[in-house]
């Protein structure tokens, strides 16, 4: 004996609600396939429009590599000297150069030209002394400074003043340590 109870009056999976659900997420799935395809194919022209425009500057770029004429550049080269040079006469510090000068510059030196050359950090000094031994003092005080090196006189000769007074010309250079 063979016994079948069907106790379901209705079949148990409704298809039409699962077909429903398929046909929307299947036309979900299409809309986010032609949205990608269309962001592709945009960011593919983008990329030929960048390629171009790459290729184009680099050959206006190997265009205008020719180079600087040389006459142009040893023109800016002076200019830049310049500027660089007032700009160390600006920051040279006076003050502290001129105190240094007169520590070691005693009573009976008078100086007429002082001359720094920030650059080369040199110094010319001219002036008068009224004897020899003034002038030996000088030289001395000047070379036992630390802020003074490589003294040299350069020339010396007597001079008379007016009917009776003598004294001595000198010219000094030295090279300064300028801090």
């Amino acid at each position: 004996m063979q016994l079948n109870i069907n106790l379901a009056t209705r079949s148990y999976i409704n298809t039409r609600h699962v077909n429903l659900t398929i046909a929307v997420a299947i036309l979900l799935l299409l809309l986010w396939l032609s949205f990608n395809i269309k962001e592709i194919a945009f960011n593919a022209g983008e990329s030929r429009r960048l390629e171009t425009q790459v290729a184009a500057l680099e050959k206006k770029l190997q265009g205008e590599t020719k180079g600087v004429p040389v006459k142009q550049y040893d023109a800016l080269l002076k200019k830049i000297h310049f500027a660089n040079s007032v700009i160390d006469r600006k920051n040279f510090d006076w003050l502290g150069f001129l105190n240094q000068l007169e520590s070691v510059v005693p009573e009976r030196i008078t100086l007429a030209t002082v001359e720094p050359d920030v650059q080369k950090q040199s110094l010319k000094l001219t002036g008068y002394a009224r004897d020899f031994a003034d002038l030996r003092h000088f030289f001395e005080v000047l070379s036992s400074s630390s802020y003074f090196r490589n003294i040299f006189l350069e020339n010396q000769s007597a001079v008379k003043v007016g009917q009776n007074q003598k004294g001595v010309s000198f010219t000094i250079t030295c090279t300064v340590i300028y801090r």
